[in-house]
C-alpha cells in the first residue's frame, strides 16, 4: 500500500494505492474534529471497495472535486505505485 500526505486548509489528506483491495483511496481528516470528536474522522473516505477507483485519472478528479490538487510528480508516482502493486 502506497500513502501520500497533503495538508491544506480543508485539512490533512491522505491518499494511495491498496493493492489489496486493487483501488486508489483518499481520505480527509479535519483537525479540529481530532480534538473535540475523533471518531468523526475521516470526514472523506473514498476508495474502500475493490477496484473502486482504478484509474489516477479518477483518483485526481474525485480529488479536486472535494478540493484537494495532486501534484504532477506525485500523479506520476501512484501509476507506478499500481504498476508496482505497492
Amino acid at each position: 500500500m502506497s500513502r501520500y500526505e497533503i495538508i491544506n486548509d480543508k485539512g490533512k489528506w491522505e491518499f494511495g494505492w491498496d493493492h489489496p483491495l486493487l483501488t486508489f483511496f483518499l481520505q480527509l481528516s479535519d483537525p479540529e474534529l481530532e480534538k473535540s470528536d475523533p471518531d468523526a474522522n475521516p470526514v472523506i473516505w473514498e476508495g474502500t471497495r475493490p477496484c473502486e477507483i482504478y484509474e489516477v485519472d479518477d483518483l485526481v478528479r474525485r480529488a479536486r472535486r472535494e478540493g484537494l490538487d495532486i501534484p504532477h510528480g506525485t500523479r506520476v508516482a501512484l501509476y507506478g505505485d499500481k504498476d508496482e502493486g505497492r
